[in-house]
């Protein structure tokens, strides 16, 4: 399928162009624009361009340079080549965020596991704190005598 492009300028010129469906309409208005005023500019000297009163054979050299130009429409229009730098951007940002939510999910489970970890490590804590205590007692019990105490001891003599 095509298209049609038709540019009306404020004087009597007209100009039209029938490119594919996908071809940008900014870029195709911007093509027509600049091909008439580079044609108005090349024949402005020649005032029967705009009196004429029926079709003139002007040769026009340019149009093959301009719709060569105008083949890539990102490359020659710079408003085209900007939204599809910020498209680019736009993406990348998208990924990025995503990237990130799901990293943030990722931490949420982590802090989870660490609050859980928490509570483990404070139960370790106390229940080896009891244990630790039961075992001082018991370790008092067995001790060497103290400097005081040099003339007897309570532990049993290995002689």
């Amino acid at each position: 399928k095509g298209i049609c492009y038709f540019y009306a300028s404020p004087s009597p010129l007209r100009v039209t162009v029938i490119s594919d469906s996908q071809y940008p309409e900014h870029a195709a208005f911007t093509a027509l624009s600049e091909l008439l005023l580079d044609f108005v500019k090349t024949y402005k000297k020649e005032d029967n361009i705009i009196n004429a009163k029926k079709d003139l054979n002007l040769p026009y050299k340019a149009i093959g340079e301009l719709l060569k130009k105008w083949q890539n429409p990102i490359e020659s229009d710079h408003i085209l080549k900007v939204e599809q730098e910020l498209q680019e951007v736009t993406e990348i940002t998208r990924k990025n965020l995503e990237a990130i939510l799901k990293g943030g999910e990722k931490i949420e489970e982590l802090m989870a596991k660490s609050k859980d970890m928490t509570g483990v490590s404070v139960n370790l804590y106390k229940t080896a704190r009891k244990n630790n205590q039961c075992c001082q007692k018991l370790c008092l019990l067995y001790t060497s005598p103290s400097p005081r105490d040099l003339s007897t001891s309570r532990m049993p003599s290995s002689a």
